[in-house]
């Protein structure tokens, strides 16, 4: 019995990520992860624990162009991944058929020093057959300070002070699905409202003279110190606020029989407020006109999704795919975009084989330009040796609908003013093996290669450009290319799982600049131990390699060669210990950055070092 609530507790962690709205950024802690393949009401692939990080949520995934080939193959789920990630096949990690009874309330209440709180909360009531209901909401906070980037400013007695750097985030959404023997449908909504502040430079530093204000000034306000500081006025003036809304449904066949007809129908719509505040200069003298400035962005995206397409015997289906994407942007003007993609594919699976060929037909319009592009996809897979060994191939290519809202969800500090586009990716090639030993030891070696036409990149505002300050990122786009080489690896027992990834990649633009904000080398770990499945402990280790930056100053980019400037390197270790006290209550301590490693993903943001606390998982 203790066994079954255990497994039940990390069960919701999971759907928790999963039953948001695609793209919304609902991100489950998931404090206690006692099974990472169990399931609620649905089938969910196999993942090791997500590792930790700073509780300033530096760090993002990125969802910006992540397409696959219908797999996910990733042992790990990255701190910060490439704006694609190609994933061919199914996960490398070994998967659990245990299945349990489903809890009815779940909620996990947590609070780290720095002033960290948390709440998940978790409903999922016994409906008859056929029927599935979820609610959900979340809420994360910091109310703590992170240290400035080191020569910034004159610090006071050589002292690099720290600066308030609050945030706040929190999510409710439901999902209702109606099942039957051929087929689902479902519903689903979410409302998402974030704060992140501007904290990774001094706004009112103004770089004259020698002269460091740090509040805002006028002649009944006195002028502060280097160094001074206060918590208020980071949440009044300088904050980056947004809110979005919304929700879909689709209907799709299960297990159809091989010559059944094949189909998946997706609606989604979603809307953004968003509002950032600066503070704006106006004139040269610190003790005057230092005057707030705000500008904001909404948009509304709406996708239409299909899939269908009949079966031939046993190996063949021929289905069609389509993607309709469109936003509309309102900055300081009103700003249409539109994808169609189309993609007719060919499927074979037989036995060790799995192929598909196909293509992918592509029409964009954007305000001042429209184009079309044809792209190839194609992979293949055949398992050398059963349910042991596995190689596959790919290629694909796409031209990847991004919204403002993508940006937001890689870099909360982005600018409204940022320019949006699509990314262009002509090539995506990947070959690997996979392969398990005994259902305990498994792994995958791979190596790729990617051409972007227009990848993301983010730089800081200069000093003088734009409201005065360094803290926001303009979006700038440029061609890339990528190599990469990666390995994993994952043994499981009754007792203790582990596991370990690293992948290095060489990156090249176009225009001969350095690749900035891409590490080119990420190193990943985990280790979990269960005592009685009483106590668990879990140890993670993410590494990253120092990574090319833009010089602060400088916009979109230096010239080639000049003031080259990089992210420290960093190696963060996190530790959590969870004790289960019965089948209703389990509590956790855990300490984020043991190394007190500065931490950072973009220039001039730190995370807020080493932090600890603790929390109670109730289960109902």
């Amino acid at each position: 019995m203790i066994n079954s609530q255990i497994k039940l507790m990390l069960r919701v962690a999971i759907i928790s990520v999963i039953i948001l709205l695609p793209g919304m950024s609902y991100k489950a802690v998931a404090q206690q992860k006692i099974d990472p393949t169990l399931e609620v009401r649905r089938e969910f692939d196999g993942r090791l624990t997500e590792i930790q990080k700073s509780r300033l949520n530096t760090n993002f995934a990125d969802t910006i162009a992540n397409f696959n080939l219908n797999f996910n193959y990733s042992l790990f789920n990255k701190p910060v991944k490439d704006l694609y990630e190609f994933s061919p096949l199914p996960s490398a990690q070994i998967e659990r058929k245990d299945k349990s009874k489903y809890p009815v309330f779940y909620a996990d209440l947590g609070l780290q020093i720095p002033v960290n709180p948390h709440l998940d909360i978790f409903y999922q009531p016994n409906l008859p057959k056929g029927l599935s209901l979820i609610l959900f909401g979340k809420h994360d906070s910091y109310l703590g300070k992170a240290p400035l980037e080191n020569g910034m400013y004159l610090p006071v007695g050589g002292v690099n002070p720290k600066i308030a750097a609050p945030y706040y985030n929190n999510s409710i959404g439901t999902e209702f699905e109606y099942s039957w023997k051929k087929g689902k449908a479902g519903i689903n909504f979410a409302f998402d409202n974030k704060l992140r502040s501007y904290y990774g430079f001094p706004a009112y530093q103004l770089e004259f003279d020698g002269i460091y204000p740090l509040l805002p000034v006028t002649p009944l306000f006195p002028l502060k110190k280097a160094g001074e500081y206060t918590n208020k006025y980071m949440l009044d003036s300088l904050s980056h606020t947004s809110n979005t809304v919304g929700g879909g449904f689709f209907v799709m066949s299960v297990n159809p029989s091989p010559k059944a007809f094949n189909y998946r129908l997706e609606v989604e719509y979603k809307q953004l407020s968003d509002k950032a505040n600066y503070t704006k200069n106006y004139t040269p003298d610190p003790l005057i006109n230092i005057m707030p400035y705000t500008t904001g962005m909404t948009e509304k995206y709406l996708n239409l999704k299909a899939d269908f397409g009949p079966g031939f015997g046993e190996y063949h289906k021929f289905l069609v795919g389509v993607n309709f994407e469109t936003a509309t942007s309102r900055f300081s003007t009103t700003m249409d975009r539109r994808n169609l993609t189309v993609n007719p594919r060919y499927l074979f699976t037989q036995n060790r084989w799995i192929f598909e060929a196909g293509v992918k037909i592509n029409k964009w319009w954007e305000p001042t330009n429209e184009g079309f592009n044809i792209f190839f996809k194609g992979t293949a897979s055949i398992e050398l040796i059963k349910d042991n060994l596995w190689f596959y191939a790919g290629l694909d290519g796409d031209n990847k609908f991004l919204t403002y809202r993508d940006l937001l969800s890689t870099n909360p500090w982005a600018a409204p003013s940022s320019p949006v586009k699509n990314i262009k990716i002509p090539i995506a090639a990947k070959l690997g093996f996979k392969g398990q030993v005994l259902d305990r030891f498994s792994y995958h070696v791979w190596g790729g290669y990617t051409k972007f036409r227009d990848q993301i990149f983010f730089s800081a505002y200069d000093d003088n450009a734009l409201y005065g300050i360094r803290n926001a990122f303009l979006a700038s786009y440029a061609g890339q290319e990528k190599i990469n080489a990666g390995a994993e690896m994952s043994w499981k027992s009754k007792d203790f799982e582990g596991g370990l990834s690293a992948e290095y990649n060489y990156y090249t633009r176009t225009d001969s600049i350095p690749s900035y904000r891409y590490a080119p080398f990420e190193l990943k770990a985990f280790a979990r131990y269960s005592w009685r499945e009483r106590l668990i402990f879990e140890a993670d280790l993410a590494v990253r390699s120092k990574t090319p930056a833009l010089p602060k100053g400088f916009i979109p980019s230096p010239p080639n060669g000049t003031n080259e400037y990089f992210i420290k390197s960093f190696a963060l270790i996190d530790l959590n210990a969870t004790y289960v006290y019965n089948k209703r209550f389990s509590f956790y301590l855990k300490i984020n950055n043991l190394l007190n490693a500065q931490e950072s993903y973009f220039t001039n943001y730190k995370g807020i070092g080493i932090n600890a606390g603790g929390g109670v998982i109730i289960t109902l």
